[in-house]
């Protein structure tokens, strides 16, 4: 491996700690609580707080699909905003990572993930109402878990998991159209 390379590759591994302890630190001062919040929306499992200052529901009429294919979620982060979804060298530019068991959105302060549990994959439009009520900072993944996200620039995304890959959990994704 070149220097660079490995400079690129511990850079990484040590943004991925960093975020980890901002992560847990944030949990031990009780400033994120993913408590239980009841829904309205008979597809949705409670697991998380009102997403708080998230951007509002999506707008009525189907959403077109930009992107569909399987991804690896892992500590190198991921970015929602580019089709297909992309890793980026730079922390600040990712929307979520996967830090053993939990996928997490990237910045302490942003809730965009919500579990579905209905028995039909959401529309983008149930994963925006979804998101609107009940999304959370973090949770906790497993495969068969479906989870709708939204980016930073706020673009949802259907999340399936489908197991363990590597260092880290395989998923189908979905991207709509902003």
């Amino acid at each position: 491996m070149s220097d660079n390379n490995s400079r690129l590759a511990i850079t990484l591994a040590a943004i991925g700690v960093v975020a980890a302890v901002v992560s847990a630190s944030t949990d031990v001062f009780g400033l994120f609580k993913d408590e239980p919040a009841p829904s309205g929306n008979p597809g949705a499992a409670p697991v998380g707080e009102p997403g708080g200052g998230a951007p509002p529901a999506t707008p009525a009429g189907p959403r077109k699909v930009d992107w569909q294919g399987t991804l690896v979620l892992d500590s190198s982060g991921l970015d929602l905003d580019t089709t297909p979804p992309t890793r980026k060298p730079k922390a600040e530019d990712w929307d979520f990572y996967y830090g053993t068991p939990q996928l997490i959105t990237f910045r302490a302060s942003s809730k965009n993930l919500a579990r579905w549990t209905g028995s039909q994959p959401p529309t983008a439009e149930e994963c925006g109402q979804l998101l609107a009520a009940e999304s959370v900072h973090k949770a906790n993944i497993a495969q068969g878990h479906v989870y709708c996200a939204r980016s930073g620039l706020g673009r949802l995304a259907l999340l399936k998991i489908t197991g363990p890959k590597g260092d880290g959990q395989g998923a189908e994704v979905t991207l709509w159209h902003p």
